[in-house]
């Protein structure tokens, strides 16, 4: 949660913060004026902290010197499904394509075709330069996979660990123009 305090009044700020959320092209979901506003900001396709689809609440509490002015960012479902659909998507995919390469191994090695030895044939008989190609093909897409697994995983830490940068953002903004 990042939070910071202007020298300004609750009302003042509260308009300023929604100002900047429509300015961001953020969706403004919820609103309690003067003390809430809860926004959509980003993108399902976002693979920053910034631009990452995520629904931020701002609070806005009177202080001593001014306005407090906290915000709690999480990712949205909507964000999170897609992520989980490619992840279980890609390890489906990867499962399958080891599964080839092995068939196609034992195939070309003994020449008792498996469940996948259809691919290995040409013109009706067995090919073992087919099986090797196809092997080595499911093994060359398995890596990246695996690849894409990697980097995917480092976004969604990445986003997670930087999950303020939004706000952070807003805060500088409303701190110049005090």
């Amino acid at each position: 949660m990042a939070e910071t305090t202007v020298n300004r009044t609750p009302q003042e700020t509260y308009t300023s913060v929604k100002g900047l959320l429509v300015q961001s092209k953020s969706r403004i979901v919820d609103e309690e004026a003067p003390h809430k506003i809860s926004a959509v900001q980003g993108s399902l396709w976002g693979t920053t902290a910034k631009n990452a689809q995520k629904t931020v609440t701002f609070s806005l509490q009177e202080d001593a010197s001014g306005t407090r002015v906290a915000c709690k960012s999480v990712l949205t479902s909507g964000y999170m499904a897609l992520t989980a659909v490619g992840i279980v998507f890609s390890v489906a995919l990867m499962i399958i394509c080891v599964w080839m390469a092995l068939d196609l191994q034992a195939y070309a090695s003994s020449g008792a075709a498996g469940f996948w030895g259809w691919l290995a044939q040409a013109q009706g008989s067995f090919s073992p330069d087919i099986a090797v190609l196809f092997s080595r093909l499911c093994w060359f897409l398995t890596a990246f996979l695996v690849a894409t697994l990697l980097v995917e995983g480092a976004i969604v830490l990445r986003v997670k660990t930087r999950i303020d940068a939004f706000a952070e953002e807003i805060f500088k903004t409303l701190a110049l123009q005090t």
